[in-house]
């Protein structure tokens, strides 16, 4: 039926037309099938527990430049159009493109009207083109929402940004992201990711990851890493380390360092090497050691060969307590103001001196002589 509503609802020239199937006679709109074209029908509140009562918004995009990198303008241009064409050269650094929604835009009513408590089934054998001039809100009170495309791909383009909100803070829920084929993610500016809980990440295959510019990681927790394979590492540049804490190191293989420059240690405190085993010492250069106080040596055996000179400066007092002292020498030069020796085994040294000028004075094998004068000696 067409009516006028002029005298009903104030609105002059405002028609519609109106089709109702109730569930019963006398049943309200809100228990029937309602179908409207034209105006709101106001008077009464009769379609006013029809209608959604949703609101749209108008978003417009807002830039705002980052921080500038650091002088990352040269290195991008080097890597070719691809990645210049994505990076702010100017500025070497991104823009945030914020969407910022309007105001609630309350809808007039007006239009097409289609209620119905029951269930709502369209099936059309052709193509579905729909478009919307100012907006689509849709909203879902109960039950799943599922689209399937079972045949082609499915695109979504928007201009200003795309928000995803899964749950209520009282009532979490999940967001799933399944790919049978390849995934890729691009973000031509900035990212940022927030985890409060467990994350997780399995990779079966390989994996290549490339950082320009710079990179800030804080950890705060307890870190454990398990590498059952051999690692590779590359530093062109400067690595420093700084920790406030102990650190252990267990290897139950061979540990080599190749260092072609120079190395610096310092130790404020106590420094303890433990080699259960041998331990081989190669300088091809000078060797310079400086200790400002005792320097004490324990050793079971300690043999040491010097091809060229070995000068000892004391100016100070010089303590040697030896059991037995056996000594080869060509030539030697010795100046002492005063000197004092203990004579219980000065008749056994010259024993020995006789001993050896006599039987190995004219041989010309020294290791022969050295063993026996220590045979001789024992």
């Amino acid at each position: 039926m067409t009516r006028q509503y002029e005298e009903e609802t104030g609105r002059a020239g405002d028609p519609f037309l109106r089709m109702l199937q109730p569930e019963e006679p006398n049943a309200p709109f809100t228990e029937s099938s309602y179908f409207r074209l034209g105006s709101y029908v106001s008077f009464n509140g009769e379609e006013d527990c029809l209608v959604t009562h949703l609101h749209t918004t108008r978003s417009r995009t807002s830039k705002d430049l980052a921080v500038p990198g650091s002088g990352l303008a040269t290195t991008v241009d080097l890597l070719g159009p691809a990645y210049a064409a994505s990076f702010n050269s100017r500025t070497a650094g991104t823009a945030t493109n914020d969407a910022i929604p309007s105001s609630p835009i309350a809808s007039s009513n007006d239009g097409i009207l289609l209620y119905t408590d029951r269930d709502l089934n369209e099936n059309v054998r052709g193509a579905v083109l729909q478009k919307y001039g100012q907006g689509q809100v849709t909203e879902v009170i109960d039950c799943d929402v599922s689209y399937k495309v079972k045949n082609g791909k499915y695109d979504l383009f928007v201009n200003n940004g795309i928000n995803i909100v899964a749950g209520q803070p009282d009532n979490p829920a999940n967001i799933n992201i399944t790919a049978q084929g390849h995934y890729t993610e691009k973000a031509l500016g900035d990212r940022f990711t927030t985890i409060f809980g467990v994350s997780h990440s399995e990779f079966i295959g390989e994996s290549t990851t490339f950082y320009m510019g710079d990179r800030s990681i804080t950890f705060i927790g307890h870190e454990t890493q398990l590498k059952m394979s051999t690692s590779h590492y590359v530093i062109i540049g400067e690595d420093d380390y700084f920790r406030l804490g102990g650190r252990f190191q267990f290897t139950l293989s061979s540990d080599r360092t190749y260092i072609f420059g120079k190395q610096f240690t310092q130790v404020v405190g106590t420094k303890t090497d433990i080699v259960v085993g041998m331990e081989i010492k190669f300088n091809v250069n000078d060797t310079w050691k400086m200790v400002f106080d005792r320097d004490d040596s324990f050793k079971n055996r300690d043999y040491k060969i010097i091809y060229k000179q070995d000068i000892v400066v004391c100016p100070g007092t010089s303590l040697s307590v030896k059991n037995d002292v056996i000594t080869f020498c060509n030539y030697m030069v010795t100046n002492e103001r005063a000197s004092v020796e203990n004579s219980e085994y000065k008749q056994k040294k010259a024993d020995i001196e006789t001993v050896i000028n006599k039987n190995f004075s004219q041989s010309t094998d020294a290791t022969k002589m050295e063993q026996a004068a220590i045979h001789l000696f024992l």
